[in-house]
């Protein structure tokens, strides 16, 4: 993550990854990085949302909270839902987390894994 804009209203995420040549889906092309995200806080609801984009030209809207160590973010979109948990570490250094996906809703399969680090 980059920092906040707009006083700490909101937070800029920026991502990238060095990639393999292939990467496990099969096929480069179709890696996201960079992404960016916006993300800020609904103070009348306590809970934040994302608006993120890719380099893929994907563009979408989640819901996310933070509380007890636990953070998500989830959307429902007819075909392709997604969830996201993420566990912050007892230092706050890193978050080790995971997206999975469902053509319902109800029945999930992991999409992928990763962990976030505190840089610097």
């Amino acid at each position: 993550m980059d920092g906040g804009t707009e006083d700490g209203l909101f937070l800029r995420q920026f991502s990238d990854a060095e990639l393999p040549p292939e990467t496990p889906q099969g096929r480069r092309d179709n890696a996201p990085f960079p992404v960016t995200a916006l993300i800020g806080l609904d103070d009348s609801a306590d809970d934040f949302t994302m608006l993120y984009a890719d380099a893929r030209g994907v563009h979408r809207v989640y819901r996310m909270t933070f509380a007890d160590g636990q953070w998500r973010m989830w959307r429902a979109a007819p075909g392709f839902h997604q969830r996201f948990v993420g566990t912050l570490s007892a230092d706050g250094a890193t978050v080790d987390g995971r997206w999975e996906r469902s053509t319902d809703g109800h029945e999930w399969d992991l999409d992928f894994a990763l962990t976030y680090r505190r840089d610097g």
